[in-house]
């Protein structure tokens, strides 16, 4: 007589595209009675992602590093082997998704003539939801000028120095990434 032990079959897996916070959607088909495991190094770790179910259809989503990640999905299912209870895994299946970080756009910026006490109105655009950051220094700190806003474009005074002084103006916003809520700095006009 032979025996053949029991096998779960390896699941089938789609991906989505990745939302600006690096989530992204999967599904696809496994087994019944299965559950759904993700690793995103290699296979080197396997993270829990659906529990076991009488449906042969999966979904759920996975949070991703920067860049592009190899999201591998196995099948777990416990099964009684020579009369034992045995965990059986399946083969991997994968799937290959990039994600790009958001960023902010660099904002414009005009300068008006200096009053006679040196101030100096600045105006310019600025993308939604950020704000406005000086620097007399080339750059060194950075002081608030505008705070977060809706509006696109944005104004501000700033008081000079006697003398010649370079301006750098940076746009700051609060964006999810990777899971992480992070600052985001754009280049300096």
């Amino acid at each position: 007589v032979t025996y053949t032990a029991p096998t779960v079959a390896m699941p089938t897996v789609t991906a989505g595209t990745p939302t600006s916070a690096g989530v992204v959607a999967l599904s696809g088909s496994k087994e019944t009675n299965s559950s759904i495991w993700y690793s995103l190094d290699n296979g080197a770790t396997y993270k829990s992602l659906v529990a076991a179910g009488s449906s042969t259809s999966w979904s759920d989503t996975v949070t991703l590093p920067v860049g592009t990640s190899t999201i591998k999905i196995i099948s777990k299912k416990t099964v009684t082997v020579s009369g034992e209870s045995v965990t059986l895994q399946s083969e991997a299946a994968s799937v290959t998704v990039t994600y790009t970080a958001p960023t902010v756009a660099m904002p414009t910026v005009t300068a008006g003539t200096p009053s006679a006490t040196g101030v100096v109105a600045l105006s310019g655009t600025r993308e939604t939801n950020s704000s406005i950051w000086y620097s007399l220094d080339n750059g060194a700190t950075y002081q608030s000028l505008v705070v977060s806003g809706s509006s696109t474009s944005w104004t501000g005074d700033i008081s000079l120095p006697v003398g010649s002084t370079v301006v750098k103006i940076i746009a700051k916003k609060t964006a999810t990434v990777s899971g992480v809520s992070t600052t985001l700095v754009s280049e300096a006009a």
